[in-house]
């Protein structure tokens, strides 16, 4: 399944992209453009070489790889490595792989031609209206914290609907509306306590947004 994920920084998409990956039930792989993903270190991988080694070994739960240069160059090997896997993959920031009109072509892969049916693609995003048009078209669940950009209104209206535009717009600090595309059925989610997970530090705990 395609998940999209959007909100500015701060209001937890990450966080909420990462606790969605993990009810999937299965190995997750992150490609963590912002190096967000550093509480768990020892499953950090920054060289293809090592991060394909620790794949093709097979038994992983998390693995999360951090493009060091080029994140759009990367993200090719990155996607060769795990293509022929049954996994949940989570694109942080995201938006350094497409733009309105564009998109790296192993995105169009991972959402397009991969076996949706044994693998879920989450991708976080900041903003609606600058991701690739057929990736908002290809989205089976829309995750959408508080927006107000009338672009980004238009684009949630085009694909979700008049209310779900109208209702993100007054939303509260981590607060987000869930958009099941098949059922055309919004929820509002007012309880980020549900959701929060710590991702960036490893050795305490985080203050949980509430």
């Amino acid at each position: 399944m395609n998940h999209l994920f959007f909100g500015v920084r701060g209001q937890g998409k990450t966080t909420l992209a990462f606790y969605t990956a993990k009810q999937t039930g299965r190995s997750i792989a992150v490609y963590d453009v912002s190096h967000r993903f550093n509480r768990w270190p020892e499953l950090i991988f920054r060289d293809a070489g090592d991060f394909e080694d620790i794949v093709e070994a097979g038994a992983f739960d998390l693995v999360i790889y951090q493009p060091q240069d080029d994140a759009y160059e990367e993200f090719g090997e990155f996607s060769e490595i795990l293509w022929d896997k049954q996994l949940t993959l989570l694109l942080d920031e995201a938006s350094e792989l497409q733009e309105a009109q564009s998109k790296h072509h192993w995105l169009h892969k991972w959402i397009r031609m991969h076996d949706i049916d044994n693998s879920d693609v989450l991708q976080t995003l900041h903003a609606p209206a600058d991701s690739w048009s057929r990736c908002r078209s290809l989205a089976n669940f829309w995750y959408i914290f508080q927006t107000w950009r009338p672009a980004d209104l238009h684009a949630i209206a085009d694909h979700c609907g008049d209310q779900v535009a109208l209702e993100v717009t007054k939303l509260r600090e981590h607060e987000y509306v869930f958009f099941d595309v098949a059922k055309r059925n919004m929820e509002i989610c007012k309880n980020p306590a549900l959701w929060y997970v710590p991702i960036t530090a490893r050795d305490r705990e985080l203050v949980r947004v509430v």
